[in-house]
């Protein structure tokens, strides 16, 4: 090996060392929110390897995401940790997050060879770099924004996802390096990694356009120069487009799959919400990383649909224009670096950022993973001009500095990976900082169900309820929830509002004969046996609950002849079957308690 290769192989070893050692403490943390319906609720498709068990994995649209890669890389996980092991797939999501480290500092490495190529063969040069994007990189690997992708199983698509494309980009760069014979094997492998990329997270779609600003800088492979259009070479753009035409065309292809999946959870937001939005979240994201305080595990969508737009709403659309502002003037002052990040992060941000909703959050640090390395690059790039023109002391002291700021972001990291150590404690930590957030309150609700504390899940249920009334999983759980008190008044109620949501023909979808079936079974327990009796006929014949309805009915029918009688048909009311469990598809994503055995489920 040769000598200049040593530090480089020393700083990696430190480097994913660091990141493994801080996220140690999640290896014992459940699965939580989506990684259940994700993994338990599919764990017949991840535990195998076969022929049909692939084919649903790249056609499967379970959980409203196209990602054939990341369900593969679930299932090797199933296979290599003996089942849903919780610590083995944490620890692969740790594993993830300090490969993609390492290769943040290798690809900052490679583009300074790029940006100052005759200084790179001094080996004074060679360790100031190294050294500076050690410490950039640090910094990615312990900040706590990034806490979200790695400690959550679920963002394992967003962890796969920017390993390849850091690989895809590594191999971009040895094709088109001007010093080199550009041998098309390495474009070849690039373009094989972008596939994959895609196949993690279609979001890699942005990769081809994100190559076009590589070319511009640091490869200097297209000088396009502000005022001077006849100084553009046209052909070097065509050539340039020609060369990534597959790319694109692959891109495209990747968005096919996605568009069909994501149609069934796009919310009904106003177009100029959508775009407020997006210039929120432009913003958003820069200022968490540089001052990571009141990281949620959960954003609200920023702009209220209705709302005003007050003198704090104008700071966004006011920091996307200076700051564009800002990047063309150092470009026209020959500096394209500054203009090449900032478009790489409004483009990677794009997919994400609430042009096309997919949910209630408006945002998610999940979301800054990609987007914010053009600031670690550029972090790098600024302690390596400062790390060259500085004397010793001078370097010590910025390393010493960064070192403090590393390890308070460590700090702030670990308090950050508690947050997910348990359902409750992740909807906590929202709830601190969204109170009176709908849809936080009804995952406060679930979790304490999930734990059996049914008069809390009640409470959380009926807030959630009467703030959103178009949210109705939180209606249809506080039915349920209050069956099991015996508040059958409160239960008919609900119910009955479900009964109106149903007929609306809005989603999410309702299980109508469970709806049904649990109106019979609140008035028969709430004495109102005829009408119980008539709503019990109302189920088919040969539906999915026919069997429980003829049993209530026989009952019914026996106890309305004899209303005195201690028994009817034979049995007492507790040993009739009890309420269905899942009115709703969507809320097959809570387990069932030990309060559930025994009860019929919904669906």
């Amino acid at each position: 090996m040769p000598r200049s290769l040593l530090p480089v192989l020393a700083a990696s070893i430190l480097l994913a060392s660091v990141s493994l050692i801080l996220y140690q403490p999640a290896t014992h943390h459940p699965f939580v929110w989506d990684t259940r319906f994700y993994l338990v609720y599919n764990e017949f498709w991840l535990s195998s390897l076969g022929a049909n068990n692939l084919i649903w994995m790249f056609f499967s649209s379970s959980v409203w995401n196209w990602h054939p890669l990341t369900w593969l890389s679930w299932a090797l996980d199933y296979q290599l940790y003996n089942g849903l092991n919780t610590r083995g797939f944490h620890l692969s999501n740790h594993i993830l997050h300090a490969i993609n480290t390492v290769l943040l500092f290798l690809l900052g490495l490679r583009l300074l060879r790029f940006a100052v190529p005759d200084e790179m063969n001094r080996a004074q040069t060679l360790r100031a770099a190294v050294l500076a994007f050690t410490m950039a990189s640090l910094l990615f690997a312990v900040h706590p924004q990034h806490v979200e992708t790695v400690a959550w199983v679920a963002a394992r698509q967003h962890l796969l996802c920017q390993a390849l494309l850091l690989l895809a980009t590594l191999s971009y760069l040895r094709y088109a390096d001007p010093n080199g014979q550009q041998p098309v094997r390495w474009l070849y492998i690039a373009s094989i990694l972008f596939v994959l990329a895609g196949l993690a997270k279609p979001t890699a779609i942005i990769w081809p356009i994100a190559l076009l600003l590589l070319d511009i800088y640091p490869l200097r492979r297209w000088r396009p120069r502000p005022g001077a259009a006849s100084e553009m070479n046209l052909t070097v753009v065509g050539d340039l487009l020609r060369e990534k035409r597959y790319l694109f065309i692959l891109a495209a292809l990747m968005v096919l799959p996605t568009l069909l999946t994501r149609t069934m959870v796009v919310h009904d937001f106003p177009v100029i919400d959508r775009v407020w939005n997006a210039l929120t979240a432009s913003l958003f994201y820069p200022v968490k990383m540089f001052w990571p305080q009141a990281l949620s595990t959960y954003y609200p969508w920023f702009v209220q649909t209705g709302a005003d737009k007050g003198l704090m709403t104008l700071l966004p659309p006011l920091f996307v224009v200076g700051a564009t502002a800002g990047a063309m003037f150092a470009w026209r002052k020959n500096h394209p670096v500054w203009l090449v990040a900032w478009l790489f992060y409004l483009l990677a941000l794009a997919p994400v950022s609430g042009l096309i909703p997919v949910g209630p959050h408006g945002g998610a640090d999940r979301y800054a993973y990609l987007s914010t390395l053009p600031a670690y690059l550029l972090a790098g790039a600024g302690l390596f001009l400062l790390f060259q023109k500085s004397r010793p002391w001078l370097t010590i002291g910025v390393c010493v500095a960064t070192l403090a700021v590393a390890t308070s972001l460590g700090g702030k990291a670990r308090s950050q990976i508690t947050a997910w150590q348990s359902e409750l404690s992740l909807w906590q930590t929202a709830q601190r900082y969204y109170p009176d957030d709908a849809f936080v309150n009804h995952q406060l609700g679930a979790a304490y169900l999930e734990r059996g504390q049914l008069e809390q899940a009640a409470g959380y249920f009926e807030y959630a309820s009467a703030k959103d009334r178009d949210l109705i999983q939180p209606l249809a759980w506080l039915g349920l929830v209050n069956l099991r008190l015996e508040r059958f008044d409160d239960a008919l109620g609900a119910q009955l509002r479900l009964g109106e949501h149903a007929a609306s023909g809005k989603p999410p979808l309702v299980d109508e004969e469970c709806l049904v079936y649990n109106i019979a079974w609140t008035l028969a327990r709430s004495g109102e046996w005829a009408e119980a009796a008539n709503q019990f006929r109302v189920l088919p014949a040969h539906g999915m609950y026919s069997d429980f309805s003829a049993m209530w009915l026989a009952w019914l029918e026996a106890k309305i002849a004899a209303p005195d009688a201690a028994t009817a048909g034979g049995h007492s009311m507790a040993d009739l079957p009890g309420p269905c469990y899942a009115p709703l598809s969507e809320m097959r994503r809570i387990p069932m308690t030990a309060d559930h055995e025994g009860l019929p489920t919904g669906g």
